[in-house]
């Protein structure tokens, strides 16, 4: 705090009180995002605990869509769910699969329908849903379990635009979204260090490691902790005190050399992608540019003098060699494959799920790791219009003319959603609900006073 800060507080008792509040507010929400790691590590110990806390978290959010009346927070429920969901899968909770994915779809519904929203929502969520569709029809036989995984990350990014695109976020609001969703990721950074530092021995390849990823899978451990990485790095630009600032910061480096460790490179690859997208436009504000710039700087520093030698060491020299090889692990030929059967099947693609057999022909039987090829091949042209669909919703965000930190955060977590898509698909529900988040309208001046109600629809007034 500024010695010109200090004078104006002291002479203004409100101010204190105000900054006082916000400091016991940050407080009691880093002791929630800490206790999520003993909570981890729990779960991995008996898979009756991840259960009964996947059907709490769901029975919680529809208690209070039920009880509340503003949706407030069923949307911060939503945002934890997205940060817990593969938490629940790899710890083995007695919930189906894609569980995380329809409990985020089930209280988006829920919420559309209470609050009347579909009126002034973004009508595109819909055609680009709906233009997937009918390759079900060309499916050689039903199958339930290959239409659920590979359509229920599209319907949730469908659903999530459609009704975050009526709502206008406050800075505040914004705040307690991005800890929802940072809660789980810390948890689970958390539970991959305590395996690390628990294991004997690590044999460490130049494949991805499921010993340094709490043997969850290596690919979306690494999504879900970098995610947490970016999210941690934008409370720098949200949090007054200094002291906090920096504790973001380390908690940002931890997580990400956590996920990097994974030997998984598309979240670190992706996470990084995302940072510099919003930092474009952070150097763009006078208020976060000398922020942004000394945050660049010392993170900068300590990676490439204290991290990476320390990581590097610890790999047997490994990490550099892997972050630094452009091998594709399959995903190059795979999307290869898939072009081959959009060529040969242009019209409705093969459907959901039947490119995997196809992949065969440069690669070997496997599903699909890039959305964006994988719509070619499965959906066909129909496929192709939906992709141009999402392409001209991004670039609506990116030209937009809004404030720069709300340009920052609107870009940054739509290129994140994009960017996770090359090579993971849309295995959890995290880059649906970040690319539906980023379609709302973010008011973000620290000028003036915040609502208190969390989220509201645009050109609603909540009574």
């Amino acid at each position: 705090m500024t010695y010109s800060r200090y004078r104006s507080l002291s002479r203004n008792p409100e101010a204190q009180k105000e900054v006082d509040t916000q400091s016991e507010s940050t407080g009691g929400m880093m002791f929630f995002i800490l206790l999520h790691i003993p909570l981890a590590i729990l779960f991995k110990q008996n898979s009756i605990f991840p259960t009964i806390h996947a059907l709490a978290s769901l029975g919680l959010g529809l208690f209070w869509l039920m009880n509340d009346r503003t949706p407030r927070r069923v949307i911060l429920m939503i945002a934890y769910i997205t940060g817990a969901e593969l938490l629940w899968r790899g710890a083995n909770a007695h919930v189906f699969y894609e569980f995380g994915k329809y409990a985020v779809i089930l209280l988006l519904i829920l919420l559309i329908m209470k609050y009347h929203v579909l009126k002034n929502a973004s009508k595109w969520p819909i055609w680009y849903f709906l233009l997937l569709t009918p390759s079900i029809l060309v499916m050689p036989f039903f199958d339930r379990e290959a239409i659920s995984f590979n359509l229920a990350g599209p319907l949730a990014l469908a659903i999530a635009n459609l009704f975050f695109s009526t709502q206008t976020i406050s800075l505040d609001q914004l705040r307690n979204f991005l800890v929802a969703i940072l809660a789980p990721a810390v948890g689970l950074g958390g539970l991959v260090f305590f395996g690390i530092v628990t294991t004997e021995s690590i044999n460490f390849s130049l494949g991805s490691n499921f010993q340094a990823s709490a043997d969850f899978g290596p690919n979306q451990v690494s999504s879900i902790i970098a995610i947490g990485a970016l999210v941690a790095l934008y409370f720098v630009f949200i949090e007054q005190r200094t002291l906090y600032r920096y504790l973001f910061v380390g908690i940002s480096l931890w997580l990400l050399a956590q996920a990097a460790l994974t030997f998984s490179r598309g979240g670190v690859w992706t996470t990084i992608g995302a940072a510099f997208t919003s930092g474009f436009y952070l150097l763009r504000d006078r208020r976060t540019r000398a922020v942004f710039v000394f945050t660049g700087i010392i993170f900068t520093v300590l990676s490439y003098f204290v991290v990476i030698p320390f990581l590097d060491g610890l790999s047997q020299n490994r990490l550099s060699a892997r972050f630094s090889s452009m091998d594709s692990t399959g995903r190059y030929e795979i999307a290869q494959a898939d072009l081959i059967v959009f060529q040969k099947f242009p019209l409705f693609g093969v459907g959901p799920g039947q490119s995997n057999v196809y992949h065969a022909l440069t690669f070997r039987i496997t599903d699909s790791h890039t959305e964006y090829t994988r719509m070619l091949a499965e959906h066909g042209s129909l496929g192709l219009l939906a992709l141009i669909i999402l392409a001209i919703a991004s670039i609506e965000r990116f030209t937009a003319k809004t404030p720069p930190l709300s340009k920052a955060f609107k870009a940054g977590m739509t290129m994140w959603a994009l960017l996770y898509m090359i090579h993971a698909s849309t295995r959890l529900v995290a880059p649906s609900v970040f690319f539906g988040l980023a379609s709302a309208n973010f008011a973000l001046s620290q000028n003036k006073p915040q609502q208190k109600n969390i989220i509201t629809p645009l050109g609603t007034r909540l009574r």
